[in-house]
Order: structure tokens, then sequence, then C-alpha cells
């Protein structure tokens, strides 16, 4: 939980898309006096970790995988199924 939480942290700060947010937030609230300077990301992220199912899927180098066949391994690691045939689970599924 506390490597998912804070991947997420991190993958939220480093977005580029939000990038151009995190010094207008701290502005509107300095300029406002209303709402957090700085959103309480790692505490969410923190909370989503603890009560949301957390799986770390990773491919060999050079590994291909289609969506589909990473949404059955993180299935079948979650709930302990073996997988499918045919069905790639790259290495570090489940952990």
């Amino acid at each position: 939980a506390a490597a998912a939480a804070r991947a997420l942290v991190a993958t939220t700060y480093a977005a580029p898309r939000l990038a151009g947010y995190w010094g207008f937030a701290a502005t509107l609230a300095s300029a406002t006096g209303r709402g957090p300077a700085q959103p309480a990301v790692a505490d969410i992220a923190q909370a989503h970790a603890q009560r949301l199912p957390c799986l770390r899927i990773g491919l060999r180098r050079g590994g291909r995988m289609s969506m589909s066949e990473l949404c059955a391994a993180g299935t079948a690691a979650r709930s302990g199924l073996p997988r499918a045939a045919g069905a790639g689970v790259p290495a570090g599924a489940g952990r």
C-alpha cells in the first residue's frame, strides 16, 4: 500500500496536464483565503491505497501485452486464480 500511495502521489504531481494547475491552485487559495494552498494529494493517495486493491504488474524487457491480457493478469493475480491459457502474466504479477 505504501508503494502504491507513493506512485499515486508521484504520478499526480508529474502529470503534464496538472503542471499548470498547482501554481494556479496556490495562487487562488492565497488570493481568496479559501481552501488549502496545496491539495492533500498524499493523504488522499494513502487513503485510496489502504482501501483499494493494489497490484504491481510488470512486463519483461521488450515484452508486449494487450490491454485485455493486462486486465486478465491483474484479475487472476488479485483473485489467486490460475491464469488463462495463453494469457501471459508478466514477471512481478501479484506482488
